[in-house]
């Protein structure tokens, strides 16, 4: 299963340089100072700068930045076999369950960005693995509170998630007990002070404003109970799409398969369903009170191994009921996710080859030339460049921007509100200089207001290198 996942997200290792919101995470990489530590630490601490540390090792190769994320989204496949398995599920409705993780279409293209999403989902994965044990009475509450510590500083997205699947274990025991469990209590309470610690003293300031703006299609409406039904059953069927393998438009009908594959687990094995489901609610209500998206893609990983799981306890109590709407049940999911795995298409990674072209002008550049940086490459810039940088925390969408002290530097500040106010900065930059190099990539509408800038005040285009999704043009006055 771990060679099948591997295989099926191969295709995207190793471009030549980094996609936009690649390259920012990989400039843990250039941080010198503690003020840059915690700059590049946004929300991942632990995940972005074990990432900077082996492209530091590794002489900045690409592949090496990827190193981490592929192996954890190539193991999850195996690994969610291997837990569905211990979990009683046969072996054939396991196989059937862990489709899930290894063509989930969120898995296989993440398996290759610089993201924590691949890790995540291996933590939450670990975590109900564990809080299940304990409810059974096979785990400690002390290895559960070691993996979700590091879980927590892998990425904050883990935070909120330990602290329900633990609650859900606490519930659990206490109801078989018919008394509050004392061996997980103090445990999850500790928990619970320490996540709300970890927010209040570093993630609230932590997270700028923007990043909320951007995810703002992403978070569940609470407003009146019809609403509120409706904003998580559409945002349940987006995270569906994106985590199971499901004919193309299908995203309802995926959401159904998780909501019935809850009935049936809740109905037939109550104490584990609860275990595996606290991750969904969870996000579903840090999602209703505007602390992390649902439904947003990408930012639900976290929740492959607990959709696999709900789906393979599904599957083991359908088929074990003596009724015929049992296996009938577990074979048409089992058909909707085997037709959704046949749109498997090669993953590619994005094409914007900056790389090169800051390698082509730096080598060819003459004294006082000046190198002119598209604001969306700045960040990719930052990270080819020989020259020094400087990491500024900021309110951009990831907490800080980029800056190149060099004279013959010029990065242009972000103006898609106001693009003529790219003339301006253009003239001063430009002043005194002959010869212009304008770098860039991620190009929007106010690419043509710089260029056109820099032709209005007497400069020719002399050459051009292009790169996929990147340009390099030489201007001469």
């Amino acid at each position: 299963m771990i060679a099948a996942g591997a295989a099926l997200r191969r295709p995207a290792l190793g471009p030549s340089s980094y996609w936009l919101d690649d390259a920012w995470v990989a400039l843990a990489s250039r941080a010198s100072s503690a003020a840059d530590f915690v700059d590049t630490a946004f929300t991942a601490p632990l995940f972005n700068h074990l990432t900077g540390l082996i492209l530091r090792l590794a002489g900045g190769h690409t592949l090496a930045g990827q190193a981490v994320p592929f192996a954890a989204g190539s193991a999850l496949a195996g690994l969610a076999y291997w837990g569905l398995r211990a979990l009683g599920t046969g072996r054939l409705w396991g196989l059937a369950a862990t489709l899930a993780a290894v063509f989930s279409p969120a898995g296989i293209v993440y398996a290759t960005r610089v993201k924590p999403y691949t890790g995540e989902a291996l933590f939450v994965g670990a975590l109900v693995f564990l809080a299940v044990r304990m409810v059974h009475r096979n785990a400690s509450p002390a290895s559960y509170a070691a993996v979700a510590a590091v879980g927590v500083l892998w990425s904050a997205t883990i935070g909120v998630t330990a602290v329900a699947v633990l609650g859900a274990a606490f519930a659990a025991r206490s109801i078989d007990s018919r008394h509050l469990d004392r061996q997980t209590g103090p445990w999850l309470a500790g928990a619970t002070v320490a996540v709300l610690a970890y927010w209040g003293l570093y993630l609230r300031g932590a997270v700028p404003d923007r990043m909320y703006d951007y995810w703002e299609s992403s978070f569940v409406r609470i407003g009146s109970v019809p609403e509120f039904a409706r904003s998580v059953a559409g945002q349940t069927s987006k995270a569906a799409d994106a985590l199971l393998p499901l004919p193309t438009g299908f995203g309802f009908g995926g959401a159904m398969i998780l909501a019935a594959s809850a009935l049936v687990a809740l109905w037939r094995c109550w104490r584990e369903a609860l275990v595996v489901l606290a991750p969904f609610a969870a996000s579903i209500a840090a999602s209703a009170l505007g602390l992390m998206p649902y439904g947003g893609g990408r930012t639900d990983i976290h929740l492959l191994a607990p959709a696999a799981g709900i789906v393979g306890l599904a599957l083991r109590e359908a088929t074990q009921a003596r009724h015929r709407w049992g296996s009938a049940a577990a074979l048409a999911a089992t058909a909707v996710l085997a037709a959704g795995a046949t749109r498997y298409e090669p993953p590619v990674y994005p094409g914007h080859d900056l790389r090169p072209l800051v390698e082509m002008v730096e080598a060819r550049a003459s004294p006082g030339d000046l190198v002119m940086v598209y604001p969306s490459a700045r960040y990719s810039f930052a990270l080819y460049t020989k020259a020094d940088i400087e990491i500024i925390a900021a309110d951009d969408p990831n907490g800080f921007t980029v800056d190149v002290p060099d004279l013959d530097v010029a990065v242009l500040k972000p103006q898609l509100e106001d693009p003529d106010a790219h003339g301006p900065a253009v003239l001063a930059a430009t002043r005194g200089r002959e010869v212009v190099w304008y770098l860039g990539t991620h190009f929007k509408e106010d690419d043509a207001v710089i260029t056109s800038s820099i032709e209005a005040i007497g400069f020719t285009e002399t050459t051009r290198a292009e790169r996929p999704g990147a340009r390099a043009i030489r201007y001469e006055r």
